[in-house]
């Protein structure tokens, strides 16, 4: 079994590179196997038309191969089209720059068990921030509800405190991990499934940033399919 990580860049190599440089310590501290890491592909989108990867990412340093794709469309939605496109793996981690791998077989992980679940578009980890704290993985769909929430702080002292509240309390038990359906997963980092990417037509590229991923999990839920988050709350 293969995956593809496509890393979204926006002119901040020396991100990716630190991402890619966690990945291959991730992976050499892993003694599980069952799913490899087929290759991974640096989008350079520019920001809005510096195109700096190839400065910082020297594909011959990695346990894998690493391409570097120009986006001419420069949006994020277009950076991860052009992912998906050239990904040579059925199932594909799309990721920010700013992100750091610290569990390789959390990876393994998720795409043995996104493999068994039927009609499985998206799937989200549990997003930390460096010192380990909770960080929005997922969440609903915008609209009057939310903003009514959002106004009087209803999300604040409630969902975000709970899932918080959630993490700390179970989060060196592995058994506690869930896989549940939610409206959107955030864009951060995905996993993602190419085949029913390249049937829903991929992200919308009239996103130029932000709610291209509400967008698309939107599109997918309607369609039939299933957009899950994998943690502990």
């Amino acid at each position: 079994m293969e995956s593809t990580l496509a890393v979204i860049n926006y002119g901040t190599g020396s991100l990716v590179s630190q991402l890619l440089e966690s990945l291959t310590n991730a992976q050499a501290r892993c003694t599980t196997s069952g799913v490899t890491l087929r290759e991974v592909l640096v989008v350079d989108s520019g920001f809005p038309d510096m195109a700096d990867a190839a400065k910082f990412i020297k594909p011959w340093r990695y346990p894998w191969p690493v391409r570097i794709l120009e986006n001419s469309g420069h949006s994020y939605s277009s950076g991860v089209n052009r992912a998906m496109a050239a990904a040579n793996s059925e199932w594909v981690f799309v990721s920010n720059s700013d992100v750091e791998v610290i569990d390789y077989a959390q990876l393994q992980y998720m795409v043995r068990l996104a493999s068994s679940v039927p009609h499985l578009a998206v799937l989200c980890p549990q997003l930390l921030y460096p010192d380990g704290s909770w960080q929005r993985s997922y969440g609903d769909v915008p609209g009057l509800l939310e903003a009514a929430k959002s106004a009087f702080w209803l999300d604040a002292l409630s969902t975000v405190a709970k899932r918080t509240w959630h993490h700390y309390t179970t989060r060196h038990r592995r058994e506690a991990r869930k896989l549940r359906p939610v409206r959107y997963a955030d864009g951060a980092f995905l996993l993602l499934y190419k085949p029913i990417f390249t049937t829903l037509g991929g992200f919308d590229e009239s996103f130029s940033f932000y709610t291209e991923e509400v967008d698309y999990a939107e599109r997918a839920r309607r369609a039939g399919f299933r957009v899950c988050y994998l943690g502990v709350s």
